[in-house]
């Protein structure tokens, strides 16, 4: 079975990068370390280079808690619109409002 990296299409892997990179940008703005953001978010060090570095791997989890962390957690809340999905704050379930298929 292939790696999560390498059945993302080209343009995928570098809107990934380019993720990583406002990150680290981000992080540096504030002048952590990534050490310092790992601790405010719970994850290990390893976890925030990878991210940094676009790896496909880290999980949204952590990205959640990134973008929670540097203020843009209404990032996500934009990507569930922009594909058309509601989120009820009452169940906690998303509702597709369109199928693509």
């Amino acid at each position: 079975m292939p790696k999560v990296h390498e059945t993302l299409a080209p343009d995928t892997a570098l809107a990934l990068k380019a993720l990583g990179e406002a990150v680290r940008r981000s992080r540096r703005r504030r002048r952590w370390t990534q050490e310092q953001l790992a601790k405010r978010i719970g994850a290990s060090d390893r976890t925030i280079r990878q991210l940094e570095r676009g790896m496909p791997s880290v999980t949204i989890g952590v990205l959640a808690a990134v973008l929670e962390i540097f203020g843009l957690h209404q990032q996500l809340t934009e990507l569930l619109a922009n594909d058309r999905v509601e989120v009820t704050r009452r169940t906690g379930k998303a509702k597709k409002l369109d199928a693509d298929f």
